[in-house]
C-alpha cells in the first residue's frame, strides 16, 4: 500500500522514510519475489495449489486446494540483512484457521523444496497469538512465544554477524521476544515472508516491506548511553561533559554521510525530574561527507552523580528551517520529518570518591583505622592516657587529655586539600567530622591552619559566656567557607559541668551551608562561603589542642577531658545520618526538630522532657492555670 515518504534524493531507488525505507509497499508486481514449499508435511510431493497476490496493496497467501501442511519461504530477490541492521513488516491478520501463520524469514542458505534449515522466522497466528522459530543448521529451535500482543509490525535484527533479535512493535515501543547466536553461522543472503497453511483460504495481510538500520540516524554516541561516570569533574561540584556521536549515513551508500542531512539540532534533559529534553544548539553538516564523526563540544556545569539524557536530531533539506530557544523548545517541538534520533542516558562522574577517611577509635592507640594510616604516637611525652572507666557503650577504651596534652597527626592527615582542581577532593571544601567529648575544659579538638589568613578548620568546644559551644571553622586561600557554633536548648545542658559523654559533629560544603550538631540534634547553621581554592599543609593536623595564629608551631587552647570515636568523612553526612550514630551509641533518641507540632507547650526543657511535650510540661503548665494580668480599665 502506498504511503507518503521522505527521500533522499532527487529519485529514489526504493522509497525512504525518516526511520526507515520501503522495499516493497506491494502496490505491484511480485517479479522480484521466488517462492519455496520448504515443507511437505507428508512428504509426497503433491503440493496445495496456493498462490501468493496482492490485493488492495498488500501481500496474500491464497490456498485453493489443500493437501497437507506446508511451509513456505517467499524471498525478495537479492535482498540481505547486513549486521546493525532489522528487516520489518506490517502484518493485519485475516485468513481461516486458527493455525494459519505469516511473518519474516531471514536464512543463511537458499531455500529447498521440503528443507528445512538455517533460517528464522517470527509470525503471526489468526487467533492472535505471535511466535518465533527457526533451524540452526537443520536442528529445530522450537516455538517461543504463545503472547498475544496488539502489534503493529514484526521485526527481525541482525545485531552483530552471527546474532539477531527477532520480536515486534506496538504502541508502546520494540519488544524482543529471542536471541539466536546460531552453531552454524547464518549469514542472512535470503530475506523475506513466513508461512506455514493448513487449509484452504487466503492468508494476510501483509504491508510495507522495509529496512531500519541504527546507522542512519545519529548513533554511536560519546558518552556512551548508559555511562555512569561521564565527564570530567572540575571539583567545585561540577562536571564538563563533551557531546560527541556519528551523524546518520545514506542508505544507499553507507560509506557517507545522508546527503540530505544539513544540520544537528541537540537537546538534553535538565532536571531528572523534568520529562522534557530541552534545545541545547546546532552543529552545521558540510556535505558531502564521506566522515560521520560529529561534535557538539563541552557542556558545563553539569552536577555531579546526576543522570542527564540527550538526543540528536538531524534536520533535513527541506524540514530545517525551524528556529529554536535554548532551554526553552522541547524535543517534542520538532518537525517529525526530521531523522530523530534516539535518547541516550549518561551519569555525570563523581568528583570525590566519597568515603570515610579517617577513623580514632582510641583503644589504647592513635591508629587510623582506614587505609590511609595516618596514625598519631603514644609515645610522645604530649600524648594523652587512655582510660575504660565509664567508657561509651561498645568502646572498650578513650583518650584522656590532661589540658596540656595533644596528638599530631602528620600533613597527610584528613581533613586536607585534594588533588583536585582547585585542591578539593579530600575534605576541606566539604566533609563531616564527628567525635564522642566528655569535657572539663573547652578547647581544640581537631584542628590545623597554614601560616597567615589561608588554608585551615577548627572543630573545638569554645566558650560563650557561662556556656560552651560546639565551634566549627573552615577556611581557604581567599576567604571562608565559614565559621558556626551552637549548643542544644536544654536548659540544664552544659558541656563541662554535666560530666555525660556529648557527640558532636560539624558538617559543611563551600558554596552551601555549614552545620554543627550536639547529641544527634542540628543546634547552629550559617551560609558557606567559596574560598578560590585550599593549600596543602604546612603544619601536622592537630587533636587536643589548635596553633597560635602568630606562630603556628606554638600550641594553644588545649582541651580537658575524655575524647573517644573520631571520625572524618569527605563528605557531607545527612543529618538522618548523624542522629542514627547518636541513637546507636546512646540509646537516646535525638532532638532533631525543636520546632516540632506542639512545641509551644514544651514549657520544660531539662532532663527527659526536652524536645518533647510531656507530664514535666503540664506540671508547669498547671502551675498557671488560670493566671492572668489586670488591664487599663479594668474593676477591682
Amino acid at each position: 500500500m502506498r504511503r507518503h515518504v521522505i527521500c533522499l534524493a532527487a529519485v529514489c531507488a526504493a522509497a525512504v522514510s525518516a526511520n526507515a525505507y520501503i522495499i516493497d509497499d506491494f502496490s505491484s508486481g511480485l517479479d522480484s519475489w521466488t517462492s519455496t514449499v520448504i515443507l511437505d508435511n507428508d512428504h509426497d510431493n503433491v503440493w496445495n495449489t496456493a498462490a501468493w497476490q496482492i490485493a488492495d496493496g498488500t501481500l496474500q497467501l491464497n490456498t485453493t486446494t489443500y493437501d497437507n501442511i506446508q511451509q513456505y519461504a517467499m524471498i525478495r530477490n537479492g535482498l540481505t540483512l547486513a549486521a546493525d541492521h532489522e528487516i520489518q513488516i506490517e502484518l493485519v491478520r485475516s485468513g481461516s484457521g486458527a493455525t494459519q501463520d505469516l511473518g519474516l524469514y531471514v536464512g543463511g542458505t537458499a531455500p529447498a523444496t521440503d528443507v528445512r534449515r538455517d533460517y528464522i522466522s517470527v509470525y503471526g497466528r489468526n487467533d492472535g497469538q505471535l511466535f518465533t522459530r527457526g533451524f540452526d543448521g537443520t536442528t529445530e529451535y522450537g516455538h517461543i512465544g504463545w503472547i498475544s500482543p496488539a502489534y503493529t509490525k514484526l521485526f527481525i535484527a541482525r545485531t552483530a554477524v552471527n546474532a539477531f533479535e527477532a520480536g515486534y512493535y506496538d504502541a508502546a515501543g520494540r519488544h524482543v521476544m529471542v536471541t539466536r547466536t546460531p552453531t552454524t553461522a547464518n549469514a542472512a543472503t535470503f530475506v523475506g515472508i513466513y508461512s506455514d497453511v493448513r487449509g484452504v483460504g487466503v492468508l494476510g495481510n501483509l504491508d510495507n516491506l522495509q529496512m531500519w538500520s541504527p546507522l542512519w540516524s545519529a548513533h554511536t554516541p560519546s558518552p556512551t548511553s548508559g555511562n555512569l561516570a561521564a565527564g570530567t569533574p572540575l571539583g567545585d561540584g561540577t562536571v564538563n561533559v563533551t557531546l560527541d556521536w556519528q551523524a546518520g549515513l545514506d542508505p544507499f551508500n553507507e560509506a557517507q554521510v545522508n546527503g540530505a542531512i544539513t544540520k544537528h539540532y541537540v537537546f538534553m534533559s535538565d532536571l531528572p525530574t523534568d520529562p522534557n529534553l530541552y534545545y541545547l544548539g546546532t552543529v552545521a553538516q558540510s556535505q558531502p561527507d564521506t566522515n560521520p564523526a560529529t561534535s557538539f563540544g563541552t557542556v558545563t556545569g553539569l552536577s555531579e552523580v546526576t543522570a542527564y539524557r540527550w538526543a540528536v536530531v538531524e534536520a533535513l533539506t527541506g524540514y530545517d528551517q525551524q528556529t529554536f530557544t535554548a532551554g526553552v523548545s522541547t524535543l517534542d517541538e520538532v518537525d517529525p520529518n526530521n531523522l530523530i534520533g534516539p535518547t541516550w542516558t549518561f551519569t555525570t562522574a563523581v568528583g570525590v570518591d566519597r568515603r570515610l577517611v579517617g577513623e580514632y577509635l582510641f583503644e589504647n592507640n592513635f591508629n587510623d583505622n582506614t587505609a590511609q594510616g595516618n596514625n598519631g604516637s603514644a609515645a610522645e611525652p604530649n600524648a594523652p592516657t587512655f582510660s575504660n572507666v565509664d567508657a561509651l557503650s561498645g568502646s572498650g577504651s578513650y583518650a584522656v587529655f590532661d589540658g596540656g596534652d595533644f596528638v599530631n597527626f602528620g600533613t597527610a592527615a584528613y581533613p586536607k586539600a585534594g588533588t583536585f582542581i582547585y585542591g578539593v577532593g579530600a575534605g576541606l571544601e566539604e566533609g563531616t567530622i564527628t567525635c564522642w567529648v566528655k569535657a572539663t575544659k573547652a578547647g581544640g579538638l581537631l584542628t590545623n591552619y597554614n601560616d597567615g589568613q589561608t588554608t585551615g578548620f577548627a572543630l573545638s568546644l569554645a566558650a560563650n559566656g557561662t556556656q560552651i559551644d560546639t565551634r566549627m571553622n573552615a577556611r581557604g586561600e581567599s576567604g571562608d567557607v565559614g565559621t558556626v557554633q551552637g549548643r542544644p536548648g536544654k536548659t540544664d545542658f552544659h558541656f563541662v559541668t554535666d560530666g555525660q559523654w556529648h557527640m558532636i559533629a560539624a558538617t559543611w560544603k563551600w558554596g552551601d551551608t555549614m552545620r554543627v550538631y550536639v547529641d544527634g540534634g542540628q543546634v547552629a547553621s550559617v551560609t558557606a562561603g567559596t574560598p578560590t581554592e585550599f593549600a596543602d599543609w604546612q603544619y601536622g593536623v592537630v587533636l587536643g589542642a589548635s596553633r597560635n595564629a602568630t606562630n603556628r608551631n606554638i600550641l594553644q587552647d588545649f582541651y580537658r577531658g575524655a575524647l573517644d570515636t573520631l571520625r572524618i568523612y569527605n563528605y557531607i553526612r545527612t543529618p538522618e545520618q548523624i542522629a542514627n550514630e547518636y541513637y546507636t551509641t546512646s540509646g537516646n533518641k535525638a532532638c532533631t526538630d525543636p520546632s516540632f507540632t506542639g512545641s509551644a507547650f514544651n514549657f520544660d526543657n531539662s532532663g527527659q522532657s526536652y524536645c518533647q511535650v510531656d507530664i514535666a510540661d503540664f506540671v508547669v503548665f498547671a502551675e498557671n492555670w488560670l493566671l492572668n494580668g489586670l488591664t487599663t480599665g479594668e474593676q477591682m
